[in-house]
């Protein structure tokens, strides 16, 4: 995604896998995990608790429209302090965030800090299709 060569408009297609990172998405481009079986694509946020910048998964002012879809999104990290969110969004494009299992914490961190979903201000049209969200994982 970071990469000068990825530019607006391109489709990256994620392998089978668990990624242990913050996905940053500032571009407009579709990422597609795995649409019939979101398990086999797996973030895991590891409940960290310092992240540069809020939100596992973040489409945050892209510079294009996005569609992101076939992940599962588990153990969303966190800033040193404040709220856990698994997918932050924010701009003026098109965000769809689609064929996706995003789940919370449960029990395990205070009654609202724990966010499947966080839509910032922003104009652009947020698309939420065809997911699963659940509080924890039991």
């Amino acid at each position: 995604i970071d990469a000068v060569a990825t530019v607006d408009g391109h489709l990256i297609t994620v392998d089978a896998g668990v990624y242990k990172e913050q996905l940053n998405i500032n571009k407009g481009l579709t990422i597609t995990g795995d649409v019939s079986n979101p398990d086999n694509v797996v973030i895991d946020g590891e409940n960290m608790t310092n992240l540069a910048l809020d939100g596992q998964v973040r489409i945050y002012n892209p510079t294009g429209n996005v569609v992101f879809e076939g992940f599962k999104i588990i153990n969303g990290g966190r800033r040193s302090s404040g709220d856990y969110y698994a997918v932050l969004t924010k701009g003026n494009f098109s965000k769809t965030i689609q064929d996706c299992k995003i789940i919370g914490h449960g029990a395990s961190v205070d009654i609202g800090s724990d966010y499947g979903m966080w839509a910032y201000t922003a104009t652009g049209a947020l698309v939420v299709k065809d997911n699963f969200l659940r509080k924890s994982s039991t």
